[in-house]
């Protein structure tokens, strides 16, 4: 039987992945006026604040990362996301 994840405890876990490569994933609020530029997750360098990745796809990086077990499975929320940006 699958176990269901929220999109949050996701994003928590691909975080903490990705700060020990010096990156931070971030959320851009729907209506941030660069949701279009950025998508909905995006990761930025810590310590310069270059935008490093754009348009995130939070479920696929977590299972790249092997951060999602098998039967594990992301329970989208419906909109927003942790630590929305207003930028």
């Amino acid at each position: 039987m699958p176990k269901l994840v929220s999109e949050k405890a996701v994003f928590r876990r691909v975080e903490d992945a990705l700060r020990a490569q010096g990156l931070s994933l971030r959320a851009c609020s729907s209506k941030a006026a660069r949701r279009v530029e950025l998508g909905r997750y995006y990761t930025v360098r810590v310590g310069t604040g270059y935008v490093d990745s754009t348009y995130v796809d939070l479920n696929a990086w977590a299972r790249d990362l092997n951060l999602l077990d098998p039967h594990e499975h992301m329970v989208p929320e419906d909109s927003g996301g942790p630590r929305e940006s207003q930028g």
